[in-house]
């Protein structure tokens, strides 16, 4: 079998919506719980919402089921053609640069912020959103912790369907950092040719999201591991304070 390698989500998003809703049906009900719930306790304005990494819009499409005025944006363009099949207002950008024209009420961003693997980038992520919030404007998402990413380490999955199969594996790096690598097949192909996609995550402890949270001209509203457990993701909630 020969072998492709791949820039990251290239292939995976051809079934990425198909792969989620057979393994992890629940994940993006709960990203939505977070922010509904979040809006509601804190009583946010709500009339323009961007999700920063949308991905293949799952997301997105719940919350516009809902009757939230949502756009969407990713640095993929790959998961961006996924999203424009179910017909949602994206564009692609980066999180760490991006210029919308416009503030919105509310930045969220889910599953993403650990593919940031240096600190400088998570700053230039949190300058960015900052500029494109509406004064007084919240930013919500989660980050794993290096101990989530420690406890990852060395795991391995395999998923099979009728058109794709591939086997996942967390490979150790060093303390807080794991490189994930996905060997996907086609199985309609007839020379069952193998691609390999690769992707570091990175985790960051509490203290220092909120002291780049500080010095980026955000309060922290919310920290809470409430809707994933103490061994899941933390959830947070940041509010623009100036400008």
């Amino acid at each position: 079998m020969s072998s492709t390698k791949e820039e990251p989500y290239r292939i995976f998003s051809e079934f990425y919506d198909e792969f989620i809703a057979r393994n992890c049906p629940d994940l993006h009900k709960k990203y939505l719980k977070i922010i509904t719930t979040i809006i509601a306790d804190k009583n946010l304005a709500c009339d323009s919402i961007l999700d920063a990494t949308c991905g293949t819009g799952i997301l997105m499409k719940m919350m516009a089921d809902i009757g939230y005025r949502i756009t969407g944006m990713d640095i993929n363009k790959h998961m961006l053609l996924k999203a424009r099949t179910n017909k949602l207002d994206v564009f692609q950008g980066d999180i760490q640069n991006f210029d919308t024209g416009q503030r919105f009420h509310i930045i969220y961003s889910f599953d993403s912020l650990n593919h940031l693997t240096q600190s400088s980038e998570f700053e230039a992520t949190l300058v960015s959103v900052y500029k494109n919030l509406d004064s007084g404007g919240v930013f919500i998402f989660d980050c794993e912790t290096n101990e989530k990413i420690n406890r990852m380490k060395k795991e391995r999955y395999s998923y099979d369907s009728k058109e794709y199969s591939f086997i996942w594996t967390n490979h150790d790096v060093s303390d807080g950092y794991v490189d994930v690598e996905l060997k996907i097949a086609k199985n309609a192909s007839y020379n069952k040719e193998e691609f390999v996609e690769h992707h570091l995550l990175r985790g960051y402890e509490p203290h220092g999201v909120e002291r780049l949270l500080i010095s980026a001209g955000f309060k922290m509203i919310l920290f809470s591991q409430e809707f994933s457990g103490k061994d899941g993701s933390p959830s947070y909630a940041a509010r623009k304070l100036t400008g």
